[in-house]
């Protein structure tokens, strides 16, 4: 059966994005429940179009992505307009394994890349690198702390919104059958599902249950918020993940 035999998980990430997390946790044992929170849409018209007309690469500049998210609705843009030849001369810089494979999808490759430690963690190893000018794709409302580990050191930054996220609607159907399932835990892999969550739980308390957090960001957002989670994961790993879960539900 597994060391995670019978325990019922949530995965409240978007449509299509919590099938390998819920493999795992299957071939754990577990039972999992991948009902989405948020839906992540590329802004349209894409301001890729423009930005390429303004593109002049400078010594040190960097392009920079926080999540697969934002590579995608680039990744889009860049295709609809140009292709990779367009960022000669630029170099990448990236937070994760998922958004390293999103890039090279589209055929590019970090010269910077961090497996944890989110905006803050990679604005550190850029000023490492010796970035001069970085330019982030990133949500409509972002996260503040690349932008400021940056600007603190003195490096040129400007934020290029690419996608934005929404709350999903749960259907009545979906909401019984997660009460009626009687979670033992929610994993939350992002401060935007964290909100999410809260935000339903708030009207359906019969949601509510432990929750695991995907990174200290996460982590953070949730504590500031008034609730602690049972377990931080290290990183967005399908192992940290698992590992985060047995010390949640005691099976370490």
């Amino acid at each position: 059966p597994g060391p995670l035999a019978g325990a019922r998980i949530w995965v409240p990430r978007p449509q299509g994005r919590a099938g390998g997390l819920c493999d795992a946790l299957r071939e754990a044992g577990a039972r999992p429940f991948a009902t989405p929170l948020i839906e992540c849409v590329n802004l349209s018209p894409s301001p890729i179009a423009q930005w390429l007309t303004g593109l002049k690469p400078e010594p040190g500049e960097f392009l920079a992505f926080t999540s697969a998210n934002g590579v995608r609705a680039f990744g889009a843009g860049l295709l609809a307009n140009a292709d990779a030849r367009s960022l000669s001369g630029l170099r990448i810089a990236a937070v994760g394994p998922a958004t390293a494979a999103a890039l090279e999808s589209y055929g590019l490759r970090a010269d910077v890349s961090i497996r944890t430690g989110g905006g803050a963690g990679l604005a550190a190893a850029l000023v490492s690198a010796g970035a001069q000018k970085v330019t982030a794709f990133l949500a409509r409302v972002p996260r503040p702390e690349l932008g400021a580990g940056l600007a603190a050191a003195g490096v040129s930054f400007e934020s290029v919104a690419v996608y934005e996220t929404r709350r999903a609607t749960l259907p009545p159907g979906q909401v019984e059958v997660l009460v009626r399932a009687g979670l033992d835990l929610v994993v939350l892999t992002s401060p935007s599902i964290a909100d999410a969550y809260l935000a339903q739980t708030a009207s359906e308390p019969g949601l509510s249950a432990p929750v695991v957090a995907i990174g200290l960001t996460t982590a953070r957002h949730l504590q500031d918020r008034g609730l602690a989670p049972v377990a931080v994961a290290a990183s967005p790993a399908a192992a940290d993940i698992l590992q985060a879960v047995h010390s949640a539900l005691g099976a370490a």
